[in-house]
């Protein structure tokens, strides 16, 4: 006997333009995880799904590595803080043109 469950999720960051679809984008693919792994003790699923906006890409769903809180706080932070200066130094090199 299963049970339903879902899991939604909406918001937005004070910086994000209201067209930026890049989080939205991520909340819907962790949606489909929190889906599958609501009713699961522990809640961890691993599976594969497609990708919520460009379906012939297949995502997975993995368990969380094996290591400390902080240690993973600390790579994710690392993680965000490359993805900023990728994306700061991309910007800086498309010249700005005015019409």
């Amino acid at each position: 006997m299963g049970f339903a469950t879902e899991f939604q999720t909406a918001f937005y960051g004070s910086d994000w333009g209201i067209l930026d679809e890049l989080p939205r984008h991520r909340l819907l693919n962790l949606q489909t995880v929190l889906n599958n792994c609501l009713s699961l003790n522990p809640q961890i699923w691993v599976g594969t799904f497609w990708d919520a906006v460009d379906s012939s890409y297949q995502m997975w769903s993995i368990a969380p590595p094996d290591v400390p809180k902080d240690a993973m706080i600390a790579k994710l932070r690392e993680l965000r803080a490359l993805e900023v200066s990728t994306r700061t130094a991309k910007s800086r090199s498309v010249p700005l043109r005015l019409a």
